[in-house]
C-alpha cells in the first residue's frame, strides 16, 4: 500500500521504489502470498503504480522510465504468477451467475476486485510486442481471456478482460491467434451485456479496434457479428462520454479502412450524424471522427482540430 501511494503519479518515487529492488519484493509478495486476496491486491495496486506513465517529468529525465519499469517487472517473472491470480484466485470469472449479475445494487465481490487488480498489473507491464506475445501466446492469455467474455461480473472484472485482451491486440500474432476464437462476436456480446457501463463499453471497442488493425478478415468477423450496429447505438446512449466516444470512432474508421465492402452497414447505422456530433463535442475526438468520415467517403474537415 505505501509503494501504491508513494508511486502514483511521482517519478523519482517510482525509480527509487525500482532502483531499491521493488521487482523482487512483488515476485516475493506474488509467490509467497498469492493466496491472500488482502496481499495480492496490494502487490497489483503497487505493480500498476510503478508501471504506469502519470509521474511528472523533469526535463533532465526527458521521460518516464514507467516503460522501462514494466520491462523489468516482466524479466523478473511477474507475468506467470499474475495470470495464475487471474485463473486461480477469482471465481467471478468463471461464469458464476452468483457473483455480479445476481448483485442487484452493482458492487463488486472481494474475489472479482482481486481479479481486476490482477488484470490491470498484467496490462500495464504487457508494453511491448515481445511482452505482449509472452501473456499472450506462450502464457495462453489471450484464448483464456477470449474464452471468459462475455463476462457476468459487475463490471470490473469485464473492464479488465476487454483492457488487458485489448493491449495484448497491438501484437498482430495474438490477432490471428483469436481470429477462430469468435472474438468479435464475444467483444460484441460483452458491450451488450455492459451496455450500461462506459467503462466497460470503452475497453470493448477499444479491444475491437485494436483486433481490426491491419486485419481485413476481423474486420469482416466485427461486421457479421453485428458489431457496427452496437457501436452505434452506444455512441448514442453515451454521448457525453468523451472516452467511449473515442474508441467508437476508432472502430468504425477500422471497419472499414481496408474492407470499402463494410460501408453501407456503417452508414445505414446512422454513424454520420454520431461522428458528426462526437467531432463536434470532444476534443479527443477531432482527428479520428473526421478520418472515420474520410474513409466512409463522406464530407470531413479537420480544422476543428485547431
Amino acid at each position: 500500500a505505501v509503494v501504491a501511494a508513494a508511486c502514483t503519479k511521482h517519478e523519482n518515487n517510482k525509480g527509487a521504489f525500482m532502483g531499491a529492488g521493488f521487482a523482487s519484493l512483488a515476485m516475493a509478495a506474488l509467490t509467497r502470498h498469492g493466496a491472500d486476496a488482502s496481499s495480492l491486491q496490494m502487490a497489483c495496486r503497487a505493480i500498476v503504480a510503478v508501471t504506469k506513465n502519470d509521474g511528472v517529468v523533469t526535463v533532465s529525465q526527458v521521460a518516464s522510465r514507467a516503460f522501462d519499469n514494466a520491462r523489468q517487472l516482466a524479466r523478473a517473472g511477474l507475468l506467470p504468477e499474475l495470470l495464475k491470480a487471474v485463473q486461480t484466485q477469482a471465481p467471478a470469472i468463471a461464469g458464476s451467475e452468483q457473483v455480479g449479475l445476481s448483485n442487484e445494487a452493482g458492487s463488486a465481490s472481494v474475489e472479482e476486485e482481486v481479479c481486476a487488480s490482477a488484470l490491470e498489473a498484467l496490462q500495464h507491464i504487457c508494453v511491448n510486442n515481445e511482452i505482449c506475445k509472452q501473456v499472450g501466446v506462450e502464457l495462453e492469455a489471450a484464448v483464456f481471456i477470449v474464452n471468459q467474455l462475455p463476462c457476468q461480473s459487475s463490471g470490473l472484472v469485464a473492464k479488465g478482460l476487454c483492457g488487458l485482451l485489448r493491449q495484448l491486440l497491438g501484437s498482430d500474432d495474438i490477432k490471428t491467434l483469436v481470429l477462430g476464437l469468435d472474438c468479435a462476436e464475444k467483444l460484441t456480446q460483452t458491450m451488450n451485456l455492459h451496455s450500461q457501463k462506459p467503462h466497460v463499453v470503452e475497453q470493448a471497442l477499444g479491444a475491437l479496434a485494436a483486433f481490426m488493425m491491419r486485419l481485413p478478415t476481423a474486420a469482416e468477423a466485427v461486421a457479421k457479428a453485428g458489431a457496427i450496429e452496437v457501436t452505434t447505438q452506444l455512441m448514442e446512449e453515451h454521448a457525453a462520454n468523451a472516452l467511449v466516444q473515442r474508441q467508437a470512432c476508432m472502430t468504425l474508421r477500422n471497419v472499414v479502412c481496408r474492407n470499402p465492402d463494410n460501408i453501407p452497414l456503417v452508414t445505414s447505422a446512422g454513424a454520420e450524424a454520431l461522428l458528426r456530433a462526437a467531432c463536434e463535442a470532444h476534443s479527443n475526438c477531432r482527428d479520428v471522427a473526421p478520418a472515420a468520415l474520410r474513409d466512409l467517403g463522406l464530407p470531413y474537415s479537420f480544422d476543428t482540430a485547431s
